[in-house]
């Protein structure tokens, strides 16, 4: 028998906006309210309560809907008990820490990708790989996602944040922002953070860990001393990820922070972090903003454009060197030269222009910096036009 769970009586509160030291003179605004049904997506099973115990419980203890969404078994992770089915075991832990947070079974869905392979999914392979075995095209992802949507009718998601240092969960991040496109792009999206350098174990503040303080707007759950200990509870059902560690026990912090990843949408100006979107009759104007936490031609970081086209998804790499070099196609086909996108560098920005003729009848795009360089993360952006 479980022990009854404890009134929780989580306070909402919110982080000062964008920058590298906290304000604390700034009037402390509120998340955005949840909605009557969220969607959570989790990379593996335990980020769910990780990055979004409270924003859970919150939401259902309000009589909102909660669905749940996990996309591999983990079964590459730790294993601190020696299950014999460790993709199997942590599914189970999932149920159970969803369980004491009032869900049923059927509110949670495992897709059942191999642990590690979101990456190459959403990379130039364009193909997902089942745990069980085989492959199939990363379209069946993006399918997926867009299914949980519709099934959902989420008026808020809930999703690894673009910057994330773990390449299954920013993977999973553009795989929703996409889905997101075709199916609820205007909606309110919160990115949670697992894994940075120094947080949670050493950072009261995610802003202080990278370039994510400077890349989005925080908010955040305040928690109570009785949150805390809950959420403890919580993580501490993970046996197979806990052990005797405490590690991902840090988690459980007064703060449970996010990023506010809406999608940017027409018309909008270039922020000092954020791109543009501007559109005419013949053409739509992009903005791209120039720095080492966005996009830095100068370190050979590409753009790349991922949207729906008439035939499916497509792409649009664009090079931002001297010899500006776009490329298209079909994911996972091998790219041809494209002229549809033009690319001009300024001191200050990047600066691209989309022929209407193949985007002026689409609803917009994923826009992520492909960085130069392997130790740096680039961001993501839906941009709406």
């Amino acid at each position: 028998m479980r022990p009854s769970r404890p009134a929780i009586g989580f306070v909402v509160a919110a982080l000062a906006c964008c920058g590298r030291t906290l304000d604390h003179h700034r009037p402390l605004q509120r998340l955005p309210p949840l909605g009557r049904s969220i969607l959570v997506l989790a990379p593996h099973p335990d980020d769910e309560v990780l990055g979004a115990a409270a924003v859970i419980d919150v939401a259902r203890r309000s009589g909102a809907q909660v669905h749940v969404l996990v996309a591999t078994d983990g079964e590459r992770g730790p294993d601190k008990t020696g299950a014999p089915d460790l993709g199997e075991e942590r599914r189970e832990e999932t149920r159970r820490a969803l369980g004491d947070l009032g869900l049923g079974a059927d509110a949670v869905t495992f897709l059942g990708y191999a642990d590690g392979s979101l990456a190459g999914s959403w990379g130039n392979g364009w193909t997902a790989v089942p745990r069980a075995g085989g492959s199939v095209s990363a379209d069946a992802v993006v399918d997926a996602l867009r299914a949980a949507l519709r099934g959902a009718r989420p008026n808020t998601v809930v999703l690894p944040i673009a910057v994330d240092a773990h390449p299954d969960h920013r993977a999973l991040n553009r795989f929703a922002l996409l889905a997101l496109l075709g199916e609820a792009d205007r909606l309110p999206v919160l990115g949670y953070l697992i894994h940075a350098k120094r947080w949670p174990s050493d950072a009261g503040d995610p802003r202080l860990t990278s370039c994510a303080g400077a890349l989005f707007r925080w908010d955040a759950l305040s928690l109570s001393r009785a949150a805390v200990e809950r959420k403890t509870a919580l993580i501490e059902t993970y046996r197979t990820q806990v052990g005797h560690s405490r590690r991902l026990l840090h988690f459980a912090n007064p703060i449970e922070p996010f990023a506010r990843e809406d999608a940017t949408l027409m018309p909008q100006a270039m922020g000092l972090m954020r791109p543009g979107v501007q559109r005419t009759s013949h053409r739509i104007i992009i903005r791209v903003p120039r720095g080492p936490c966005v996009a830095d031609p100068d370190a050979s970081d590409r753009l790349r454009l991922r949207f729906f086209g008439a035939g499916g998804v497509e792409d649009r790499v664009i090079g931002l060197d001297r010899m500006t070099v776009v490329e298209g196609g079909r994911p996972g086909r091998p790219p041809a030269p494209a002229h549809d996108v033009l690319a001009r560098t300024t001191g200050a920005s990047i600066r691209l222009q989309l022929a209407a003729t193949t985007f002026g009848n689409i609803t917009g795009a994923v826009l992520e910096v492909l960085p130069g360089s392997a130790r740096r993360i680039g961001p993501a952006w839906v941009l709406l036009w």
